[in-house]
């Protein structure tokens, strides 16, 4: 029985963060003790802490530390590969993958971000990682600024690339489609895929999008003059104003 999954995309702000979320909890509905691990992140602890880990440790109250979460910074996988390490560093991911496994009902594993440069690397090492854990995988793709067509060839060519080496494909999971276009996605999917593979398409919320008063407060580390009962407000545009506050 499968006890693990990898979630992937194959770029970046697919939405893959709030699929994680979303599986963990529904997972947590059905098994007593979920396991997370994300072998490669953005930074050391030292450098940036993975917010999102935070996020999942906390929310869910995972029995887990921090340290327990990844194995390599994205600058230190990239070295192990460029020093001729690769299998040195896929032991390493198994070795910490084997460990949470033996301890949880169920593993959710969640690829790399994509950010910055190198995303032929992270795609590579992210198909790497899937086939060696040998977990079936979650497949993540964007509809952001995409055509119908061009949707659902990404979604086909990321899913053959997958199981070109033997990966089963589990799900495909497409995020933040116009809504005037998920029914066509979903049936065209529907057509070209095998039916054992899930298939779920996202319609984009405009209202996920917007950060509310107290994000940009808290990120420009701001000083709060008055208001606090409206930090939860959502903001859905911004003005520059160059000029004194009576002026402007």
């Amino acid at each position: 029985m499968t006890k693990s999954i990898y979630i992937t995309s194959a770029e970046p702000y697919s939405g893959k963060s709030v699929i994680v979320l979303g599986l963990v909890a529904m997972l947590l509905g059905r098994a007593q003790k979920i396991g997370y691990l994300k072998p490669i992140i953005p930074f050391g602890p030292e450098e940036q802490p993975d917010t999102h880990i935070e996020t999942v440790l906390a929310h869910f109250q995972l029995p887990q530390t921090y340290r327990d979460t990844y194995v390599f910074s994205r600058q230190g996988a990239m070295q192990q590969i460029k020093d001729q390490h690769q299998g040195d560093m896929i032991d390493a991911i198994i070795a910490r993958f084997k460990a949470l496994e033996s301890t949880c009902d169920f593993t959710v594993v969640e690829g790399s971000d994509f950010e910055g440069q190198g995303t032929a690397f992270e795609f590579e090492t992210n198909r790497l990682i899937a086939k060696n854990l040998n977990s079936p995988v979650l497949l993540l793709v964007s509809g952001v600024g995409k055509t119908t067509a061009g949707i659902v060839q990404d979604a086909l060519n990321f899913k053959q690339a997958y199981q070109a080496q033997d990966i089963q494909v589990l799900a495909v999971v497409v995020n933040r489609v116009q809504a005037d276009q998920a029914a066509d996605v979903q049936q065209l999917l529907r057509a070209q895929l095998s039916e054992n593979i899930l298939i779920a398409v996202i319609p984009a919320d405009p209202g996920l999008e917007n950060p509310t008063v107290h994000d940009i407060f808290e990120k420009l580390d701001g000083r709060l003059l008055f208001g606090s009962e409206h930090l939860g407000n959502q903001v859905d545009n911004f003005v520059t104003g160059a000029m004194q506050v009576p002026n402007f």
